[in-house]
């Protein structure tokens, strides 16, 4: 669970911090959706429990969303909760 910890906001910190000063191509990258998934696909393919990797990699993703954007700034918990929708109206 820790390295679900840190996995989630290392993820989320670094890319809410760099996106304003990267330059293209760079820019690109921070805003692909691959650095959001990949840790929530690795996290949820390592668990070791039988039917809980798909919480591993929705937890990955909440506190990738709260490194991002940490509930202390305005709209913060808005962006929160419209991820968590989109991400349960999903197929």
């Amino acid at each position: 669970m820790v390295a679900v910890i840190a996995g989630g906001v290392g993820v989320g910190i670094p890319t809410s911090r760099l996106q304003p000063e990267l330059s293209a191509p760079w820019f690109s990258l921070a805003n692909a959706a691959s650095p959001w998934l990949t840790p929530m696909f690795f996290f949820g393919a390592l668990w070791g429990r039988p039917g809980e990797p798909p919480w591993a990699g929705v937890t990955t993703g909440l506190l990738e969303l709260l490194g991002y954007s940490p509930p202390r700034q305005p709209g913060a918990m808005r962006l929160i909760t419209a991820w968590c929708c989109s991400g349960q109206l999903a197929p």
